[in-house]
């Protein structure tokens, strides 16, 4: 009898303590169809989203988990640079986006003690850090707390598990993983004690109600198709798709791509500029739109700006198909679809915490 091989699953390390790895779980669930889904796969846990991107192209994992925006701080441009990369120069192997997970942001601010006695430091990712940045300004003003960026935010809660004069900002579940030796600092005490002049003490973010995307990458072979649903009266696709755009840098160029998505009558819904990494003062345009790859429209936006602008040499084409994934952020908006979703793709043991 023969035994199957565990997929591969990487994402930002270390296990267990990341957003990344929540997200992880989430997708294993759905693509194992139990709740305990990542008893199937092995976890690879790797240094930066970079190396995630590039151990799927290779094939050296089967799945890869990266960041790729979040509600209170943008487009996460790293990633997509990262995976512009794979479409520089000969490359032979590239990834796709094959699923996506909306996670709600809870930063939580932890120490050994559970209060800043005798803490000189405050750690975390780089996002993390500017989306906290009001508290933390306090901290630093009134208490003389340095405010430093680690690898990540589980990186950070080790350090703070390790040292008693670091502090941490990471998610709920760093915590818990920790719970027997960090502790969360109560933000209403904090401002009793020392008068810091907080905005409100309810959260650690700046704002509430935010929400980190992240891209599952995979083979080709995983895209999966959603159907459609009526929302507020107008039938919706349940799918989006994500083009990279390398237009030549002339003048009307783009303006004549944006022309092609209207005459298909595809809603844009997000377009960012980024430097090109081979090509000084050259800019692509990262790109999502509604609707599946599978779909006519959005099959001709791809073929017909590729036919307008064909590949030059030594470059990627003029519209690179990332691709085509659940359109998480429409299901949020209308909580029946939402529901509905979750129940046809996910066990129905999940706990969601949004």
């Amino acid at each position: 009898m023969s035994v199957s091989t565990p997929k591969r699953i990487g994402f930002l390390r270390p296990a267990r303590l990341t957003n990344g790895y929540t997200a992880a779980t989430r997708f294993a669930a759905h693509h194992a169809g139990r709740i305990d889904g990542m008893d199937a796969f092995t976890p690879v846990p790797f240094a930066s989203h970079a190396e995630v991107i590039a151990a799927q192209a290779r094939g050296d994992i089967d799945f890869g988990v990266i960041a790729i925006e979040n509600t209170l701080d943008g487009i996460i441009v790293e990633c997509v640079k990262d995976l512009e990369r794979l479409f520089e120069g000969n490359q032979t192997r590239r990834t796709w986006v094959v699923w996506e997970e909306l996670l709600p942001i809870q930063h939580f601010l932890m120490t050994q003690s559970g209060t800043l006695d005798g803490v000189e430091a405050i750690r975390s990712h780089h996002s993390a850090i500017r989306q906290c940045s009001k508290v933390l300004q306090r901290l630093k003003d009134h208490l003389n707390i340095r405010v430093e960026q680690a690898e990540s935010t589980g990186a950070a809660t080790v350090e703070a598990a390790n040292e008693p004069t670091i502090g941490a900002i990471a998610s709920r579940e760093a915590l818990d993983v920790y719970s027997d030796r960090l502790r969360a600092v109560d933000l209403a005490v904090l401002e009793r004690d020392h008068q810091l002049g907080l905005e409100q003490t309810e959260r650690l973010s700046d704002y509430a109600n935010g929400f980190t995307r992240f891209w599952i990458l995979g083979d080709e072979r995983h895209l999966m198709e959603l159907g459609t649903a009526r929302l507020n009266g107008t039938e919706h696709t349940l799918n989006k798709t994500c083009f990279l755009f390398n237009l030549p840098n002339e003048t009307g160029t783009l303006h004549e791509a944006l022309g092609i998505i209207r005459r298909e009558n595809i809603f844009l819904s997000i377009i960012y500029p980024f430097p090109r990494v081979e090509r000084d003062f050259e800019y692509m345009f990262f790109v999502e739109v509604e609707g599946h790859i599978h779909d006519e429209a959005v099959r001709a936006v791809l073929e017909g700006i590729n036919a307008t602008y064909p590949q030059r040499p030594d470059s990627p084409p003029s519209c690179v198909w990332l691709g085509s994934f659940p359109n998480t952020e429409l299901l949020k908006q209308h909580p029946e679809h939402q529901r509905g979703f979750r129940e046809r793709y996910y066990p129905k043991e999940m706990k969601w915490g949004d």
